[in-house]
């Protein structure tokens, strides 16, 4: 599996972690006030769909890269999505799904502030697959339940649905993913939490909230939830 780092486990701090944000600005940074990190000392990571569907695709990246370098990657971290990939894809004529998941926003986004989307594909590509930290594994989308963490595929990691939250494997670490809304898990818009993975995209970008947990022990501590604040819903990828 490529493009896995684990963070210093020797370095103190609290834990957070934030779901899908699709270019739901105002939302993440009341999810960021709420939350209250020390970034300093504190780490968070951010499960992947920074764009896509929203109207703030643009502020979103924007306020992550200034974040990255004021504090780090260690400490704010930002995992690939499958949104980040179709971008890709895309631009490198390997795909034309971007076209039919909401790229007109980001698009839009971009070109509001005189900018071009393609001056942020080298940020998306480096961007991790996975992190570990203190027994939580984060990752877009899930793990494959019949390969190991070093067989992962790239396209589980950023796809994967039912074949992994169905799964009853039992891995050596709690999984904190997003990609998949909880309402389609819990018909709410809720974090939910199973044994051994815990879920945090609560649909934000389809008139539900956006979630940041803080996390401690395999489970989750803090939970800050904003709704949606436009009110408008969108259609699940």
């Amino acid at each position: 599996m490529e493009s896995r780092q684990n963070i210093d486990e020797s370095q103190p701090g609290r834990l957070f972690a934030i779901g899908d944000i699709h270019g739901c600005y105002l939302e993440f940074c009341a999810v960021l006030d709420c939350l209250a990190p020390d970034l300093a000392l504190d780490y968070l990571v951010i499960v992947g769909d920074l764009i896509d569907r929203g109207p703030d695709s643009y502020e979103v990246v924007r306020k992550i890269r200034q974040m990255q370098t004021l504090y780090g990657t260690d400490h704010v971290t930002v995992l690939r999505g499958n949104h980040e990939q179709m971008a890709l894809d895309y631009f490198s004529g390997e795909g034309e799904w971007w076209n039919f998941n909401g790229n007109e926003f980001t698009l839009a986004s971009y070109d509001k502030h005189g900018a071009t989307i393609q001056s942020d594909l080298d940020y998306f590509a480096g961007l991790p697959l996975t992190r570990e930290k203190d027994g939580f594994l984060f990752v877009h989308a899930g793990l494959n339940p019949h390969r190991s963490l070093e067989q992962q595929d790239e396209s589980d990691l950023l796809w994967i649905r039912e074949a992994f939250y169905n799964s009853r494997k039992q891995w050596p670490f709690t999984i904190v993913f997003g990609h998949t809304p909880t309402y389609v898990l819990v018909r709410q818009d809720v974090p939910v939490s199973r044994s051994g993975w815990i879920a945090i995209d609560t649909g934000c970008v389809y008139g539900g909230s956006l979630t940041g947990v803080e996390l401690h022990n395999g489970a989750m501590t803090r939970i800050c939830s904003v709704k949606r604040k436009d009110g408008r819903n969108g259609f699940v990828d």
